[in-house]
């Protein structure tokens, strides 16, 4: 219909009309783009909130987990101390043969946790990335991936290195075969450690076990430093995802 008056006027000569036209189509074609880019920033933003909240999801949940993985590492760090110092002392107060029967039952263990954002991993490997408005929260997520890369090659060298050390350590005492090993939380610590004999003076009198005791020690220091490490990327992340909210 527009193009047919346009025509007319054009056979008319009557410019004016021509121009009017001419305005008309452009101002049309002009709301028609900015009313389609309206609805794309507006969807965008949509997309974007939904990824903020499944992305608020994963590390509220990371930082639960992170925190059990954090505690354990703490709890057996002290009780490996404790169990070194009497060693060392060839004497063990009563009130710490709980924390050295822990420390022979878990100090040639680690607690993992999971750490991955599914959410991130997608968004990063889709190529949608630039959909978060925030650049600093993107350039976060980004490292914390790579942090992560970093920590799964040191989680391989400790796993190796608790598997090397795990029979001179373990030879020193007996489990009690007919304990529960675990509540029904799954976290070991909650409950009485399932030792049934150690000797001390034993212990204290073999050196293969002390070492192999003062090398879990620094093991479960340094799976401790590494928790510390992603704790604070994770509350780096967490603190500009609420900026977002």
């Amino acid at each position: 219909m527009l193009l047919r008056r346009i025509s007319k006027h054009v056979t008319e000569q009557d410019w004016f009309a021509v121009f009017l036209d001419f305005i008309i189509v452009v101002v049309g074609v002009f709301i028609g783009i900015q009313v389609a880019n309206w609805n794309e920033a507006r969807q965008l933003r949509i997309d974007e909130a939904e990824i903020i909240e499944r992305v608020s999801e994963d590390f509220n949940r990371i930082k639960m987990d992170a925190e059990r993985s954090r505690n354990f590492h703490k709890q057996i760090t002290s009780d490996l101390t404790i169990l070194l110092k009497a060693l060392r002392s060839k004497s063990l107060a009563e009130n710490d043969i709980t924390a050295v029967k822990r420390a022979l039952f878990l100090g040639h263990t680690i607690q993992t946790s999971a750490d991955r954002s599914s959410t991130t991993r997608e968004l990063l490997s889709s190529g949608n990335a630039n959909i978060l408005s925030n650049k600093d929260l993107l350039d976060e997520l980004v490292a914390y991936e790579a942090f992560l890369d970093r920590h799964n090659q040191a989680l391989e060298y400790m796993l190796r290195t608790f598997t090397e050390l795990t029979v001179p350590f373990t030879m020193a005492f007996e489990l009690e075969l007919d304990a529960e090993f675990f509540d029904n939380t799954l976290y070991a610590t909650k409950i009485p450690p399932p030792i049934s004999e150690f000797n001390l003076e034993t212990m204290a009198a073999d050196e293969d076990f002390e070492n192999a005791a003062e090398q879990l020690l620094f093991l479960q220091n340094l799976a401790l430093m590494w928790r510390f490490r992603i704790d604070a990327q994770i509350e780096d992340i967490l603190d500009l995802l609420k900026e977002m909210k």
